[in-house]
């Protein structure tokens, strides 16, 4: 009888290594899978935003461009990826009316036509060209809650702009404060640049962004290879293995919920799984930057975040 158990145990032991080894397999598996489809790489993300440099002012300032021209940015609009990229460039002033790194803005342009076909939702398409913004995270955050948001009204800040100055002072290396100047490297290179105001950058968007929204906004971050491929991997459990799958946007926003708490106290007993009501740009920042969806790779790499 003894040996009897002693093998069930061995047997019991062997299986839950071999469940675990199995589910590893498959979760490698599905993540190289992910892998392969992005059009871009992490550093290649890096590069795009380190070879142009927009601010988020003129990022937003291109925007409100747009739409006063009639570009329908987020109510059904769709456009050809590779003129929508050329307008936005020209309109951002960039030299010969394209983007820096355009080798890697042609590459994402034709896997989002493979993925949603030869015309893009203009929606998905301004989020991707918001790779080119050199900033905080933070600072991205409120560029897309921006983009998405029913009512904001207030961001970026009005700045008031340098008179009688030039706008970039080329340097080597930091000279000092310069009053109105920021030492930065942007896309004329490195130096000092026009400081584009003396807003507030803490000062939070107002508005709100709707259910809806919070999903179409997660789903262009993903589109455009701003989530980091590890968080869009979920574990199913169907004894006696377990499986790996993508995870649903859905799916994401409801983790994200349950783990930054945004709507506790709101719904009874029970913490709501979905967005119940429209969120304030602080409920959005603090579900774009958890562990769940982690845009930007930014809990992985706290540094990237403004102190």
């Amino acid at each position: 009888m003894g040996g009897f158990l002693l093998l069930g145990l061995v047997g019991a032991v062997i299986g839950f290594f071999y469940r675990g080894h199995r589910s590893t397999k498959a979760r490698v598996a599905l993540i190289d899978a992910l892998c392969d489809e992005r059009a871009l790489e992490p550093e290649e993300v890096n590069e795009i935003r380190e070879e142009n440099g927009v601010s988020v002012y003129s990022f937003m300032k291109s925007v409100r461009e747009l739409k006063s021209r009639g570009v329908d940015l987020l109510s059904g609009g769709a456009s050809s990826p590779e003129s929508f990229f050329s307008m936005v460039a020209v309109s951002l002033g960039m030299e010969g009316g394209a983007f820096k790194s355009a080798h890697l803005f042609e590459r994402l342009a034709l896997r989002l036509k493979e993925a949603k076909g030869d015309r893009v939702d203009n929606d998905l398409l301004i989020v991707a060209t918001s790779l080119a913004i050199d900033e905080h995270d933070e600072e991205l955050a409120r560029v897309l809650f921006a983009l998405y948001a029913d009512d904001c009204t207030n961001f970026p800040p009005q700045k008031a702009q340098v008179t009688s100055s030039p706008s970039f002072i080329p340097s080597d290396s930091f000279d000092g404060a310069k009053p109105g100047y920021v030492f930065t490297t942007r896309s004329s290179g490195l130096g000092y640049y026009a400081d584009e105001g003396e807003g507030d950058a803490g000062d939070a968007p107002n508005g709100t962004i709707r259910p809806e929204n919070m999903h179409r906004a997660v789903s262009a971050l993903i589109s455009t290879d701003q989530i980091p491929v590890r968080k869009r991997v979920a574990e199913v459990n169907e004894y006696p293995l377990k499986r790996w799958e993508e995870t649903k946007v859905d799916d994401m926003i409801k983790a994200s919920i349950k783990s930054t708490k945004v709507f506790d106290g709101e719904s009874g007993d029970k913490p709501p799984d979905a967005p119940i009501r429209p969120m304030s740009y602080e409920e959005f920042e603090k579900m774009i930057f958890s562990n769940s969806i982690c845009a930007w790779n930014a809990c992985y790499d706290p540094s990237k975040r403004r102190n």
